[in-house]
């Protein structure tokens, strides 16, 4: 039997929305044919011991073989212990339970997915016409707790072709209610499973395998004993620290103010003239009481000496690219930053998603980051109330100045993150990008590089390699730590090209610390605090899934106040890549925590801090990137541009 983890200092209990089995440890027969040496991989290939009735820690001699669950000609009988072979168990486990759903009372009420990603099946919890509220379940090994189960996520089935309102989605999806965050997000969510609970675990409690032999679930979710984080600290004029963003600049100041003179353009319809002056009013600090001002708030006066108005007959791309032509002739010597206000959103239609972004790129190709402020956020004297003070945070920020900066958990530490912008067609790549984005572990950009961009696969990843050792090399001599934070869709083979080359560099000395994270948060992880009515997990909450992958809580209940948070979010995958060993367990927790940490370093928002600045800015120009490409549009210079246009 595989053992539990041993976690670390346990803070709090999760409880995982996973169905472990009754058994820790049990086995079954299957059938393989040893491959010869050099012999090519079949499907059903796999690495297995010479003795497979019980797991072993530790090398052990294993061979190719060609497997299979059920009798063939020419295949030996094994006993399989379950954790000798995971993949093998899953696979059994699936069969299992697809077996079962075959039953004529499940038949109808089940949906099956299978591809060479994933393995699930779906239970019917409700439809609205041919909309489905679904139940996935994929068997899955809880290393954590030394248990296989079944993993289960709510998920909502809108086939591609159903006109279904904006609206209606939101609903249905939980996130929202009545056009608003859910805050009751996680509730709803546990209601979908206690719903899958009720109307269909009593046909799956029992299962029987392949070869006849049954296994039986838990019937309540696990519970996953977990760690909590250090709180953030922000850190603003002066170096004062405080608890809160929002407060700490009010009542301290800005980190650095802006230093260089900055003229703020305000770029509309002639007939929005009125919600322009109106935006600039609240911008002023004349209108609301959310929001005392760009003056008070960080130091920044702005009035006729810096202000100024240029109204536009659209917002195409050709149509701004001659107004940026227009202002650079005006002001000459000055930084310029549009304010837009603009007519549509890049969430709403694909038409006016696809309006947004290239009116994006004119702005940006001329070196120029922008604030956008769709109209109708104008119009919404109650809206703009609440959000005037994020939309001065992110002028603030593309002005060049530094409103807060985190009170780090490792010093002299770079953390790079990386993501590929690949552009396919008909799922072939035909062209391949990455990038990276630097910042230190107290959330101070740096720059945007490219580290890879070409049409062949090999020049590519040459490049990858090569420029992402420029880049750590360069600053070798300002930091000891390097942590490459990933995306969750980076490529295999683009992994195994940077694991590579961070084993290159730890061999050519031990001077300097490199660590390689995985973050995905388009995963179908989900876990519920018993701690809280609310089933929030505390904000800065890890629960472990094994020794290198873990979910952690970037956003949750308030550590000071446990307030459940206006928007909910879901927790992030995150799986060490490197080093291949475990990380010990106070180097865990700081490179966790310089994650935590520097997801409040987003000036978005003021409450934007579910992801790693590192992780969500890479994401975000992936985004413009293919945008960029749909629309037909110039590829941009994005390394000598603010990444405050994000």
């Amino acid at each position: 039997m595989k053992e539990p983890l041993a976690t670390m200092a346990e803070t709090s209990k999760i409880a995982l929305s996973f169905f472990a089995l009754k058994a820790a440890d049990f086995s079954y027969i299957a059938y393989r044919k040893r491959l010869a040496p050099g012999q090519e991989a079949v499907p059903g290939t796999r690495n297995l011991p010479v003795s497979c009735e019980a797991y072993a820690e530790g090398p052990v001699e294993r061979h190719r073989y060609e497997v299979s669950l059920q009798p063939r000609a020419g295949f030996e009988q094994v006993r399989v212990a379950a954790w000798v072979d995971q993949g093998l168990t899953i696979e059994a486990l699936h069969t299992a339970l697809v077996i079962r759903t075959q039953d004529s009372d499940l038949r109808a009420k089940v949906e099956l997915e299978e591809d060479r990603f994933r393995r699930e099946v779906a239970f019917v919890l409700a439809q609205h016409g041919d909309v489905r509220e679904v139940m996935w379940l994929r068997a899955y090994a809880l290393q954590a707790k030394g248990k296989f189960g079944f993993l289960c996520h709510f998920a909502l089935r809108v086939p591609k072709e159903t006109d279904l309102t904006a609206r209606l989605r939101l609903e249905l999806s939980l996130t929202h209610k009545n056009g608003r965050s859910n805050q009751d997000f996680y509730l709803d969510h546990n209601q979908k499973l206690e719903d899958f609970v009720r109307h269909y675990f009593a046909n799956i409690a029992s299962l029987t395998l392949h070869d006849g032999s049954i296994v039986e679930l838990e019937p309540r979710l696990s519970v996953v004993k977990s760690f909590a984080l250090a709180r953030r600290t922000y850190v603003f004029q002066n170096d004062r620290e405080a608890g809160n963003q929002f407060f700490g600049l009010r009542d301290i100041g800005p980190y650095r103010p802006v230093e260089a003179a900055t003229r703020l353009v305000f770029v509309f319809k002639p007939e929005d003239r009125e919600q322009s002056q109106h935006l600039f009013r609240a911008l002023r600090g004349d209108l609301y009481s959310t929001f005392p001002g760009m003056q008070s708030m960080f130091g920044v006066a702005i009035g006729r000496e810096n202000v100024s108005g240029i109204p536009v007959s659209g917002f195409t791309n050709k149509e701004l690219l001659a107004t940026c032509d227009t202002l650079k002739r005006q002001f000459p010597n000055e930084h310029i930053l549009p304010v837009a206000l603009v007519p549509f959103s890049k969430h709403s239609s694909d038409e006016e998603t696809a309006g947004y972004f290239s009116a994006k790129h004119a702005f940006i190709s001329q070196g120029l980051a922008s604030q956008f402020v769709d109209r109708k956020q104008t119009l919404d004297r109650n809206a703009l109330k609440w959000s005037i003070s994020n939309i001065s945070l992110a002028l603030f920020a593309k002005m060049g100045g530094v409103p807060w900066r985190i009170k780090p958990s490792t010093n002299r530490c770079l953390i790079v993150g990386i993501g590929q912008a690949h552009r396919s067609v008909e799922r072939h790549i035909t062209r391949y990008i990455a990038y990276s984005v630097l910042a230190d572990s107290a959330g101070g950009y740096e720059t945007i590089k490219v580290l890879g961009d070409s049409t062949n696969e090999g020049d590519y990843l040459r490049a990858l390699r090569q420029n992402l050792r420029q880049v750590l090399q360069s600053h070798k001599a300002q930091y000891d730590s390097f942590v490459l934070h990933v995306t969750f869709n980076m490529r295999r083979h683009d992994i195994d090209a940077i694991k590579e080359l961070l084993e290159e560099l730890k061999g050519e000395g031990p001077s300097h610390e490199f660590v390689a994270i995985k973050f995905n948060d388009k995963n179908e992880f989900f876990g519920f605090s018993l701690d809280h009515n609310s089933r929030v997990p505390y904000e800065g909450t890890v629960m472990p899934l094994s020794k290198r992958e873990f979910l952690m809580w970037f956003s949750g209940l308030g550590l000071a106040d446990a307030k459940v948070p206006k928007q909910p979010e879901r927790p992030v995958h995150l799986r060490i890549l490197f080093p291949e060993s475990p990380l010990p367990e106070a180097d865990l927790k700081r490179v966790l925590q310089d994650a935590m940490n520097i997801a409040g370093a987003n000036w978005r928002g003021f409450n934007a801090k579910s992801m790693p600045i590192s992780v969500y800015y890479a994401k975000i120009i992936a985004t413009y990137y293919a945008r960029f490409r749909e629309g037909g549009l110039p590829d941009v210079d994005f390394e000598n541009v603010s990444p405050w246009f994000l």
